[in-house]
């Protein structure tokens, strides 16, 4: 492997290592639910690029199947988020529809 392929993947490593590192600040410090899901996606995603760095780096094909699991981890947890954001603000909705419902009726009595 030539020296120039050996610098770009160095680099390619510092920036997911860069990446991976505020994804973890913002999994940490996010002010919202919504903020700590992205940051996982995030993860995620530096995960399955620096596998398929690993394996295009090392020519083993070790890190395929591992590929696999990682992109069905990724594209389930949001979906799963997606279906729970949609699921609570329907309720949020039910809930403010009742709130005005209930207003509204005792206001005529």
């Amino acid at each position: 492997m030539s020296i120039a392929i050996t610098i770009i993947h160095g680099i390619a490593m510092v920036l997911l290592v860069a990446a991976a590192g505020f994804a973890l600040y913002r999994m940490a410090h996010g002010p919202t639910s919504l903020d700590r899901s992205v940051a996982s996606d995030v993860i995620i995603a530096v995960l399955i690029a620096a596998t398929g760095l690993y394996t295009v780096t090392s020519g083993n094909a070790f890190g395929m199947p591992v590929l696999v699991v990682l992109s069905l981890l990724g594209f389930t947890a949001a979906v799963g988020m997606a279906r729970l954001i949609s699921n609570r603000s329907d309720q949020v909705r039910t809930l403010h529809e009742a709130r005005r419902h209930h207003e509204d009726g005792g206001h005529h009595d």
